[in-house]
């Protein structure tokens, strides 16, 4: 059995629940107007999980709008549903 190859696959599957976690989280901060506690109670985590995964993946709030930090393009998350963050 190739190793290398499984932990190519465990990678690729890191990095996509990462990216749907980000784009979950920019829809909710959109949905509520960027109330981020508002945001973690629809999540089910606390408001200080809440402000760390934002950090983490660079977001902000403005006018109600989640949008990544420095230079991020914003793009729809789902058809008809917000703007989702696309990462650099």
């Amino acid at each position: 059995m190739n190793y290398r190859h499984v932990a190519d696959r465990r990678e690729i599957g890191r990095h996509a629940a990462r990216e749907a976690e980000r784009i979950a989280l920019a829809d909710v901060l959109e949905r509520v107007g960027g109330n981020r506690l508002a945001a973690s109670r629809i999540l089910g985590i606390s408001y200080k999980t809440m402000l760390n995964k934002i950090t983490e993946y660079g977001l902000t709030c403005k006018n109600g709008r989640a949008v990544a930090a420095a230079g991020a393009a914003v793009v729809p998350a789902s058809p008809g549903r917000g703007a989702g963050v696309d990462a650099k």
